[in-house]
Formats: structure tokens, sequence, C-alpha cells
């Protein structure tokens, strides 16, 4: 199981074990990179070199803008990311270049885990995230895709301009909104305690949250969550059964993606600025559902303390067991042991705690059978 928070909301991800938790867990493209600033080939909208921007400034636009030339590996990086890549990706203003390439691309990876296929590689090939190694420019990134989706570079780009937009409506749905730059979903989370009961069949995972809120009128809360397919699943269905057990109530389930889960929680009454809220979930996927060997949480906004027990039961217990601390959201995929091996106790337990977690990286457990 994996689980991740973003910026106040969670993700599940689930892979051969169980599920993660609530939040946006932690890619290529012609000669499109040298055409001049142009209207009328854009219908009316900038042409950035990159692709046409709408002008509105949101997210979709500065992925257009991000994607041109050397995109994350451009020497001005700092300079062309927008506000609300900025927000999202929780880069500081004194934060120098190596640190800005690391903190976009580890948050590409994990915010785009939860669109299908071909829009996820699309989005990630097209600002050189994933594979990086396949073009430097975004030409050579275009006829990759092109060559790997057996089209003609041109049926590549405007696959790219689609994955563009499912992208940015996954994120303004996992937030309930567009932000403005300075605002992040309107609560933070103070206190997360996840349970995961892999001697339970199926598998589920108790989650319980005390959330301050950022803003007054906090009426609702949205959360979502990844619950990506593993590759051995060859299942016709994907799924995953959320249930609140207090705090409020679930007044919507959406699943708009195969391996992305939306909650939609309505508080009784609405919050003020500085107020608490405790809200818990049980999370459980489908009887012969694979699932991921790991859970973790994945923050895109504050995040104060988090505390992860799982109980395997003393004769389920893996082969090897590890911590997760602060891990870019690629190496949570690591087979090898990555960080400190964690010893159960004689009833199969094992737990770790965080405190002050930093957004856009993986806290955790992950283990391997063999």
């Amino acid at each position: 199981m994996g689980c991740a928070l973003v910026g106040g909301i969670w993700v599940l991800l689930l892979l051969s074990s169980f599920p993660v938790s609530e939040g946006f867990k932690s890619g290529f493209l012609g000669p499109w990179a040298s055409r001049p600033l142009s209207l009328s080939a854009c219908d009316g909208r900038r042409d950035t070199g990159g692709g046409c921007v709408t002008g509105d400034g949101g997210l979709e636009d500065e992925l257009r803008t991000l994607r041109r030339g050397e995109a994350v590996y451009a020497v001005d990086l700092g300079s062309r990311i927008g506000p609300r890549l900025r927000r999202l990706a929780a880069v500081a203003v004194d934060d120098d270049a190596e640190v800005v390439r690391r903190k976009v691309v580890d948050w590409i990876m994990m915010a785009s885990e939860p669109l299908d296929a071909e829009p996820r590689l699309a989005v990630r090939a097209a600002v050189a995230v994933q594979p990086a190694d396949r073009g430097r420019f975004l030409g050579e990134r275009l006829a990759w895709l092109a060559e790997e989706w057996r089209c003609d570079p041109r049926t590549a780009r405007r696959k790219v301009d689609r994955a563009f937009r499912l992208f940015a409506e996954a994120v303004r749905a996992h937030a309930g909104h567009d932000p403005a730059p300075n605002s992040v979903y309107g609560w933070l989370v103070a206190s997360f305690v996840a349970v995961l009961r892999m001697d339970a069949d199926p598998p589920e995972a108790l989650e319980l949250r005390r959330i301050v809120a950022t803003m007054d009128g906090l009426a609702e809360l949205v959360t979502s969550i990844s619950v990506p397919r593993h590759p051995d699943d060859r299942t016709e269905g994907h799924g995953l059964h959320a249930e609140l057990l207090y705090g409020g109530h679930l007044e919507r389930r959406a699943q708009p993606y195969e391996s992305y889960f939306e909650n939609v929680i309505t508080l009784a009454s609405p919050l003020v600025a500085d107020a608490e809220h405790w809200y818990a979930m049980r999370l459980t996927v489908p009887r012969g559902q694979p699932m991921a060997p790991h859970y973790v949480h994945i923050p895109f906004a504050r995040t104060e303390y988090f505390c992860l027990r799982i109980r395997f039961g003393p004769d389920r217990m893996p082969q090897r067991v590890w911590r997760l601390t602060r891990v870019p959201p690629v190496v949570i995929y690591d087979r090898q042991p990555t960080g400190d091996l964690l010893r159960a106790d004689r009833f199969g337990e094992v737990s770790c705690e965080f405190r002050d977690l930093t957004p856009g990286f993986g806290y955790g457990i992950r283990w391997e059978y063999f």
C-alpha cells in the first residue's frame, strides 16, 4: 500500500499490498521549439514556443511554458516556473537551481501518478521528467512519443496538449478549486495517524486526521486517493471502498480515472481560521485486488506529525521491512532498502513516527516478501 498527502489532501497508493492516503503522490516532445511567437497559429492564443497558452495564468499554461527547450533541465528553470507550479512543488524563494529542479520533478512524478498510462507518460515526457534521456529538446521528445504511440509528431503534440488539460483538471479537482498562489487548500494537517491491517482479509487502513483550517468558512474537505493498478493485476475492475467513520458526511464519491478516487466530506458547520477538526476514514480494496508493498504519506502542504503502524501478523511477516524518510516519490518503488530496516515485535507489528514533514517528499514504510 502506498499513501500520500497533497496540500491537505491525501492519496492512497496501492500496488502489491494495500493503499496509501490522500494527497497527490511522487516523461517528451518537435521543431515547435523554434517557432516564432504567433497569434494566428494559435487561434488567438499566445504561442510561447512550447505551445499555445490561454493567457489566464493557469497550471496548463505554466506547463506549456515549462516544456520549451530543455524543460526541467533548462538553466533558467527558476525563472520559467509559474506561481502555481512554484506553490504546488513547495519551491522556496531562496532555493538554488538544483533544489528547484528536484522539487518540480518530484511533484510532477507524484501528481501525475493518478492519470492513465498514456496521459501520464505524455505529461512527464513533455517536460523531460521521465524518461529524461529520451530527448534534450522538445522536438526530440515529441518524436520519441510519436514513435512510442506509432503516430506522427503533430498527433503526439495534440495528445500532450490533452494530457496537460487532464492533469490540470485533476490537480484542480484534488484541491476542490484552483487556489490563488498564496493559499493552500484552506487547511493543513496537524496530526495524521494511520493503522494498516495487513493481517485482515482484505487489508484495510484506518486513518485519523486532525486538521486546522487556514481560512474562514471552510465547509468541506476534498480528499483524493490514488490506487495504481499493480503490474500483475489482470482483473477487469479496479476499485476502492472509502468509509467515513466520523467527522462529517461523505457527500460525494467519484472515480474520474481508473486509479484515482475522490471523496468530498461535508462538515457539520463551517470552520473559522485556526479551528481544529478531527475525522477518520476506513479504506478497503476489493478482495483479491493486488496492492503495492508500501504505505507512504507525501504531503503537499504543511504536515506537523505523521504516525504509521502496520500489523502484518506473526505468520505473514515480509522478509524485509524498511523506513522511508524524506524520499523522492520515485524512490518509493525501489525494491532495495533505502532506509533503516525495521524489526517487528512478536505480534508482527512495526511502527514509525515523523515530525515537520517536508512537502513533496515521501514518509512511510515499504516491505518485500522475497
